[in-house]
């Protein structure tokens, strides 16, 4: 349903979640650099070493004004803006994902009955069925082709070099037996 008639919509949904993951992974690399004993943030982390946009505050308001720690307040401001922008895109994911939601719904309410038809069993059945259908042709197709490596090995000899193995030992075996003094024919 999406993909066919809301798809400019999921895609701006999309971009605000790929944005959010990109703001979440800097928020961590901060973590990562500067919330450990030596990192500049140190003091701003909670019992579990973590910066949060909480124990950031409290930092930031208890360094304000000194100078000696001038870095580590725009280090932490920085942080803090990240932190306001990660929950700005997540309140606006919330709103897109709803306003999906509710254009969802209109829209199936507008579907006539062969555009429901054609959502269902076109889209959905058989593309299913396909895929399925595919996947055995795959399994299929890979049995086949280890099935014929495997009579290939089997079969590398070729029948006259298996027939002059066969006489060569046969051979051999007359001559121990005639040594033996048994007679072989």
């Amino acid at each position: 349903m999406i993909d066919n008639y809301l798809a400019e919509e999921q895609q701006s949904l999309n971009d605000l979640v790929s944005t959010l993951e990109t703001k979440q992974a800097e928020i961590t690399s901060y973590n990562e650099e500067h919330a450990g004993e030596e990192g500049l943030l140190a003091d701003a982390t909670n019992d579990k070493g973590v910066i949060t946009k909480t124990t950031l505050t409290k930092y930031l308001k208890s360094i304000k004004g000194d100078t000696s720690e001038k870095g580590a307040y725009d280090l932490g401001n920085k942080l803090l803006t990240a932190f306001a922008k990660e929950a700005t895109l997540k309140k606006q994911i919330k709103t897109a994902e709803t306003e999906l939601d509710e254009l969802t719904l209109k829209k199936f309410g507008a579907l006539t009955e062969a555009e429901v038809r054609t959502l269902v069993v076109d889209k959905k059945w058989l593309q299913t069925i396909s895929d399925l259908l595919q996947a055995e042709i795959d399994s299929i197709s890979q049995r086949l082709t280890g099935r014929i490596k495997e009579l290939a090995e089997r079969y590398e000899n070729a029948l006259p070099q298996l027939t002059e193995q066969a006489t060569t030992a046969e051979e051999k075996v007359a001559s121990h037996l005639a040594k033996m003094g048994l007679v072989w024919s």
